[in-house]
């Protein structure tokens, strides 16, 4: 229960990812839920995503603008 409370007390904000959205990225990608995931949630938030990746970002850059990778 401390390790929760303390958590909590972070103030980090939870988004909910749209799990179809999730899983058609993994596929289109073949890439992990987990990677897939991050990607919708830009995605939905209209934000750019960012990665040290350099293979998820050569999966994508040609087709979603908004994958930069690291240092770019």
């Amino acid at each position: 229960m401390e390790i929760l409370t303390t958590f909590e007390g972070l103030g980090i904000v939870l988004h909910a990812v749209p799990l179809s959205r999730t899983l058609k990225l993994a596929r289109r990608f073949g890439r992990s839920a987990y990677d897939a995931a991050y990607l919708a949630l830009a995605e939905a938030m209209g934000a750019p995503f960012i990665t040290a990746h350099q293979r998820l970002f050569h999966a994508m850059q040609a087709t979603l603008p908004w994958v930069h990778l690291l240092g770019e």
